[in-house]
C-alpha cells in the first residue's frame, strides 16, 4: 500500500468532511434530513431511539447533533443532557421540536446551540442553521480527489473510530523523541489491539507507519519550502544528519535532491 496517498488521502477527508447525528422518533423527518445531507455530501447518522444514539455517540463523534424534544423512551432534553455531561461539551445541537413555548425554548439552551421550531414552514430555516452549525462551503468535487485507498478499507464504524484516534495520537506526539507507548497510552488502547488492527490494514507495524507519516509531514514541508534544519527541529529529530538519512531510507533521495526533482518532473 502506498502509504503516502493514504496520508493524503485522509488529510483530505478530515478537512472536507462532516458528519450529523440525527435523533428523532419520526421517520419521515430523519429521512428528510438523511436525504438533505446526502446532497450535502455530509455522513449521515440517523436514529429513532435517543438510547441507541447515545450508545453510538462516542464512536460517531458527529460534527453536529440534530435532535428532537419528545420521544421515547429518552426525550431529547435528557439525550443533550448526558451527551453534555458524557461525551462532549462543545459538539454543536441543534435542537427541534412542535411546541415551541418560551419555557421549552429556555430548557432547551442550557444545553444545545440553536433552536428551530418543527413544522414544514421552516424547512428552509433548518436548513440554513444545518449550514451555519456545519460552516459549509461549496465544494468542488471536481477538484477533490478520489478516496481511493480510504474507500478500499471499508472500515466499520468502530474501526474509523480507532483510525482517527490512532491519527490524533501520532499528530500528538509527532516528534521523534515521543515512543510508540507515548501514542498508544494516550489512546487508552491496548498495544495487541493497536498493532493487530495496524498490520492487518496496511501491512506494517505501527512503528513503521509512525515513522512513514513522519517523514510524510516533513516532505510537505520541505515543498513549502522550510530549511531542512528547521523541518528536523519541528519533527524532534537530532540533527539534520539523522533526519536526511531518515528521509532518503524513505524516499530514496536526500530531501533537497527529491525535492528538485519532483518540482522538474512536474515542470516538464
Amino acid at each position: 500500500m502506498d502509504l503516502d496517498k493514504l496520508f493524503a488521502e485522509f488529510e483530505v477527508s478530515q478537512t472536507q468532511s462532516h458528519s450529523v447525528l440525527i435523533v428523532d422518533d419520526n421517520h419521515a423527518m430523519t429521512d428528510y434530513l438523511s436525504e438533505f445531507c446526502h446532497d450535502l455530501k455530509i455522513t449521515c447518522h440517523a436514529f429513532n431511539n435517543a438510547l441507541d444514539a447515545l450508545k453510538n455517540f462516542a464512536v460517531i463523534k458527529p460534527s453536529l447533533l440534530i435532535v428532537d424534544w419528545l420521544m421515547q423512551p429518552m426525550d431529547g432534553l435528557t439525550f443533550i443532557n448526558q451527551v453534555r455531561k458524557k461525551y462532549d461539551p462543545h459538539v454543536p445541537i441543534l435542537f427541534m421540536t412542535g411546541s415551541a413555548q418560551a419555557t421549552t425554548q429556555i430548557q432547551a439552551l442550557k444545553n444545545a446551540t440553536c433552536f428551530v421550531e418543527k413544522n414544514n414552514d421552516n424547512n428552509d430555516l433548518l436548513e440554513l442553521q444545518i449550514k451555519a452549525l456545519l460552516n459549509l462551503k461549496p465544494i468542488n468535487n471536481q477538484s477533490l480527489p478520489e478516496k481511493i485507498i480510504i474507500n478500499s478499507l471499508k472500515f466499520s464504524a468502530s474501526e474509523w473510530h480507532l483510525f482517527n484516534s490512532w491519527h490524533e495520537a501520532i499528530n500528538k506526539y509527532i516528534k521523534t523523541d515521543y515512543s510508540l507507548t507515548d501514542i498508544v497510552n494516550s489512546m487508552q488502547q491496548s498495544p495487541n489491539k493497536i498493532k493487530s488492527f495496524i498490520s492487518r490494514h496496511f501491512s506494517v507495524t505501527p512503528q513503521e507507519y509512525v515513522i512513514s507519516y513522519r517523514l510524510y509531514k516533513a516532505k510537505k514541508l520541505l515543498f513549502l519550502g522550510e530549511p531542512i534544519q528547521h523541518v528536523a527541529e519541528q519533527l524532534g529529530y537530532s540533527n539534520s544528519g539523522n533526519f536526511s538519512n531518515a528521509f532518503k531510507a524513505k524516499y530514496s533521495l536526500p530531501p533537497l535532491q527529491y525535492v528538485k526533482s519532483k518540482r522538474l518532473a512536474a515542470a516538464s
